[in-house]
Parts: C-alpha cells; sequence; structure tokens
C-alpha cells in the first residue's frame, strides 16, 4: 500500500505528459523514477541504518522487480508501446499486488511475518478522507505545474524531453519514496520499506 501511494506522482506525471503526447517525458519519468528507487532512495536509506530483510522478501519481490523490468524492456525493444501492451503491464501491476498481499497473509499465517508496532488510530473517517482527498488534489497540481515546467525547460534549454524525465522529474517524482524510507529509517522496520 505504501508503494502504491508513494508512486501516485510517478503514474499523475507519466500520464498528464503522455495525454499531451509528451511521451518521451512520460517514459523518461518512468523508467527515470526506478532507477531513483533503486539507488537513491535504497542507499540514502542504507546510509542511515543497515538494511536487513528476510531472504524471502528479497528473493520474492526482487525477482518480481526484475521480471517487470525484463517485460517492459522487451516491450519497449520496438520504441513503441501499443495499448494491449500497456493494459498487459497494468494486469502486471494486478497480478503483483495480489502476489503481495498473498505472500504477506502466508508469512503471517506460518510466523514468518515481520513484528509490527500497533499504533492505535483516533481519527475519524470523514477527517482522513478529507486529507486524502486533499493530498490528491495537491498532487494532481502538482503533477500538472511539473510535467508544463519540464517541458518549458526541455524546450528552452534545447535537450530531449526524454533526458529531462529521466534525469530531473524523475527525481522529483521519487521524493515520496526517498521521505517514506528516511522516515521509515528512522522510526520502523525496514521489512516495509524493502517491499
Amino acid at each position: 500500500m505504501v508503494g502504491l501511494g508513494t508512486s501516485a506522482p510517478e503514474l499523475l506525471v507519466s500520464t498528464l505528459a503522455a495525454t499531451r503526447g509528451q511521451l518521451d517525458l512520460a517514459l523518461g519519468n518512468v523508467v527515470g523514477s526506478n532507477v531513483a528507487n533503486v539507488t537513491l532512495v535504497l542507499g540514502t536509506a542504507a546510509l542511515i541504518t543497515p538494511i536487513a530483510s528476510r531472504i524471502n522478501t528479497v528473493r520474492r519481490e526482487g525477482l518480481m522487480m526484475f521480471v517487470a523490468l525484463v517485460v517492459l524492456a522487451a516491450l519497449l525493444w520496438n520504441l513503441s508501446l501499443s495499448r494491449l501492451e500497456a493494459l498487459g503491464l497494468v494486469a502486471g501491476m494486478a497480478v503483483a499486488a495480489l502476489l503481495g498481499i498473498s505472500w504477506a497473509r502466508r508469512d503471517d499465517a506460518s510466523g514468518r511475518a515481520p513484528e509490527m508496532v500497533a499504533v492505535a488510530w483516533r481519527g475519524s473517517v470523514r477527517r482522513e478522507a478529507f486529507v486524502g482527498a486533499a493530498t490528491l488534489a495537491m498532487t494532481v497540481v502538482g503533477a500538472d505545474l511539473l510535467v508544463r515546467g519540464a517541458s518549458r525547460l526541455a524546450e528552452s534549454a534545447g535537450i530531449s524531453s526524454a533526458f529531462v524525465g529521466l534525469v530531473i522529474v524523475s527525481v522529483g517524482t521519487s521524493l515520496p519514496e526517498l521521505a517514506t524510507a528516511l522516515l521509515l529509517g528512522v522510526f520502523a522496520s525496514f521489512v516495509a520499506f524493502v517491499a
């Protein structure tokens, strides 16, 4: 759930860029965000505290990430991505989410799940729904501003929008993952972070 939530900026920026015909920016953001997450986010978090995880988590989810990257590379080999291929990628994400849920339940039932600290929730559903909606609205506005700014930067600097997406936009959209990783590194178990 945390991974899906922190990926909202990448999803929104890439979707907005694609709907505006800036496919290079969208793809650069997707690829660059994955690189930033594996290098910048994981590396920074490991500087704070060594990352420890159960070997099953690393094997399962690392293999799933590797397979996703291989599938994406194979689909992009011809330098295009059809709607049918895109639908396959979305279906792959649904399968990955279901596998993650299944693995977590199995680990929980077998006693292999990581120890988690229970925190009493004292909020109201109405307030949390408002905060969630406001946050989503701000993320949409921020994504729009980022796409517009990145497009202007690429145009005025005379560089490709793919490069801007790969190097600049992707780091910006990876900041939620970085913030989450840093908080988890300081306050919580890194098993959730590695997942």
